[in-house]
């Protein structure tokens, strides 16, 4: 029986080569896929804070659409305001007489 062993040490070796190599390999991948989560994490933590402060605006701007006068109530508010200035000004000009 005519075994080699020296043979068989070097099939050994080089596939422990290998083995080591796809290991680093795959470290190294597995290194850049963290990062590259730690920085999409970081992004959508930026986008959910961005998504909630426009939440906010969007709400301010329905309550403020909401309570703003429509065309309508402005110009009778003018209308009013104009008729007072007129009465106060007759008033006055009653006074001065």
């Amino acid at each position: 029986m005519d075994f080699d062993y020296h043979g068989t040490f070097a099939r050994i070796k080089a596939k422990t080569s290998i083995l080591a190599d796809r290991y680093t390999m795959l470290i190294k991948e597995k290194n850049e896929a963290d990062a590259r989560i730690a920085e999409l994490e970081t992004e959508l933590a930026k986008a959910n804070a961005k998504i909630a402060q426009l939440s906010v605006d969007l709400e301010y701007l329905r309550v403020v659409s909401t309570i703003a006068p429509n065309r309508d109530q402005v110009e009778q508010a003018r209308a009013m305001i104009r008729n007072l200035v007129r009465d106060i000004d007759r008033c006055i000009a009653d006074l001065t007489d």
